[in-house]
């Protein structure tokens, strides 16, 4: 199991920033007019489209290629958009060129969006070797 994902696993880490919606449903509240038989019509059952659950949706669907990263880009990713680390405190961090962090980033950003995506073509895998 690799560092990223046992620090998943442990909880150090959360790649999924969301509650499950049942833990994070608002009460629905009926309006009075639509108790009353015959005065209510679905779309005042339904509400608005939530854009958290496009959000909670994308974030499940990352997930599931997570572990097909290689560890080190998966640390990055979650140094980066976890962490709010810029790349250049990165590649500080891991002594590797600003550059480079900026070319790991992509390559992993770049293979979970043709995992997601579901591309008839693979992404290249192979890496620049690093400075």
């Amino acid at each position: 199991m690799a560092d990223g994902e046992r620090r998943l696993a442990r909880g150090n880490f959360s790649l999924l920033p969301w509650t499950p919606a049942a833990d994070d449903v608002r009460h629905l509240r009926i309006p009075p007019r639509c108790r009353e038989p015959g005065n209510s019509i679905l779309a005042e059952y339904l509400g608005e489209e939530d854009p958290r659950l496009e959000h909670m949706l994308g974030m499940q669907a990352v997930a599931t290629h997570w572990g097909e990263l290689p560890p080190r880009e998966q640390e990055i990713l979650l140094m980066r958009f976890h962490g709010g680390m810029t790349q250049a405190q990165i590649g500080q961090r891991l002594c590797i060129s600003q550059m480079h962090v900026s070319r790991l980033i992509a390559h992993a950003l770049g293979y979970l969006r043709s995992q997601l995506l579901d591309l008839k073509e693979p992404y290249p895998t192979a890496r620049s070797p690093e400075p």
